[in-house]
């Protein structure tokens, strides 16, 4: 019998001064602090136990996972190719690392709350092993208009499909709970802004969850390189706060209206044994001083000739990203990947940011055969993945050190061990 249990917790601190904020007088919790959200899921297939843990948070780094790995090890017996940490990849809220924390936090505070937060996940595990129940699924897809896109193109590749799939108890009917599935960035809350927010995904999850009344888990698709609608059009907008979380909000709207305007076009899916092949990649080169050089000295060049305010912001980031690899000529990586068969669903789980153009060559909605990907779970760090063509040309190349073509070997590897579940039925 396969059975499955849910759960969802503020993870983080009530107290919503501790990040930065004491010298600051007109802080409200409403105005600079989410409700930060993690939720985990528990299934067991015949014995055979699986635990996806999502949260809001930045990205999931290899101390983040092996933390979090390790808690979750000592309530549950799960293999490592069982266990899954996702990220919301939120840009505004936390990120239990040494490159981004939260106010002047010390490594020290931060690694505090990674091990709390890891021990609260463990928590809730633990709690969900004790009330598994036997269940059905359901699944509804919903193209979303209007609210995001490529962010290097209008006419780019972009995945506007929301995708959620709902559990309910095989007896009662009586959900259970839901993935949540949506492929784009968590960019709405600028840094300057003091807000320390779930952003886009974040929010648009505890929205489902709230009209739902379930635990609601969310996971990233192919967003690489697509945000909203509006950050092409920052330009001569406000400086405010105020404009931003208006922003937000309007997105969010946009986005949970669409998916609830048909509220009961769910359709059942078979969701019956858990199959998992894991591939890894792995990249080593040597890249010439000299070719950093000029690759500064040409985007210095384009900066100053830039006369659109949001493409010389974008490309500003890009410089500070080759000038910190300034003097390492030496880069090596594995890149890890799994392939899911859950029956009528298949995952396809990539480290760090999958663009559209790769990651639409996964995604698939046919009857009987949904395949969706999950980025930045288990994550260690690899950053973009970008395909040939856009190398040079963009900011995710730009920032990317994974070599030119690798992308394309692991989507390509992919697609083809899911192929490989088909002929497995």
């Amino acid at each position: 019998m396969n059975r499955i249990a849910m759960k969802t917790i503020s993870y983080l601190p009530d107290h919503p001064f501790k990040f930065g904020f004491v010298e600051q007088e007109d802080i409200t919790k409403e105005r600079t602090y989410d409700d930060f959200q993690m939720t985990a899921t528990v299934m067991d297939f015949s014995g055979e136990n699986v635990v996806w843990v999502g949260l809001d948070i930045g990205g999931i780094s290899t101390a983040i996972y092996d933390v979090f790995a390790e808690e979750i090890g000592k309530v549950i017996d799960v293999k490592p190719t069982n266990l899954y940490i996702s990220g919301t990849h939120t840009h505004s809220g936390p990120n239990f690392s040494k490159n981004r924390t939260w106010g002047e936090e010390s490594q020290a505070d931060m690694d505090e709350i990674c091990f709390t937060t890891a021990k609260k996940a463990a928590e809730m595990v633990k709690e969900c092993m004790g009330r598994l129940e036997p269940f059905t699924a359901e699944i509804k897809v919903t193209g979303i208009e209007g609210c995001y896109s490529n962010r290097n193109s209008l006419d780019g590749p972009c995945d506007k499909n929301v995708t959620l799939i709902r559990f309910k108890n095989a007896e009662t009917g009586k959900p259970i709970g839901m993935w949540f599935n949506m492929a784009c960035h968590s960019t709405m809350i600028y840094p300057r802004n003091l807000k320390m927010s779930t952003d886009i995904v974040g929010n648009v999850n505890k929205r489902l969850a709230a009209h739902y009344g379930i635990p609601v888990l969310s996971t990233a698709g192919c967003q690489g390189d697509t945000s909203t609608r509006l950050t092409r059009q920052r330009l001569g907008y406000p400086d405010t706060e105020e404009h931003d979380l208006a922003d937000l909000d309007r997105i969010v709207s946009g986005i949970v209206d669409q998916v609830l305007a048909q509220p009961e076009d769910f359709e059942p899916i078979n969701i019956d044994r858990f199959q998992v092949t894991c591939y890894e990649v792995g990249f080593h080169y040597t890249l010439d001083p000299e070719v950093t050089e000029r690759k500064i000295a040409n985007l210095e060049a384009e900066i100053a000739a830039e006369t659109n305010a949001d493409q010389a912001r974008i490309k500003t980031s890009a410089l500070r990203g080759v000038k910190s690899r300034r003097g390492q000529s030496d880069f090596k990586g594995v890149l890890k990947c799994r392939a899911i068969n859950m029956g009528e669903v298949k995952i396809g789980v990539f480290p760090g940011e999958l663009v559209a153009s790769l990651g639409l060559q996964v995604v698939r909605h046919e009857s009987h055969d949904h395949r969706l990907v999950a980025c930045y779970t288990n994550d260690r760090g690899c950053g973009y993945l970008v395909e040939v063509a856009e190398y040079g040309k963009n900011f995710e190349s730009l920032s990317s050190i994974i070599p030119v073509g690798t992308p394309e070997v692991i989507t390509t590897m992919m697609v083809k061990e899911l192929d490989q579940f088909d002929l497995l039925k």
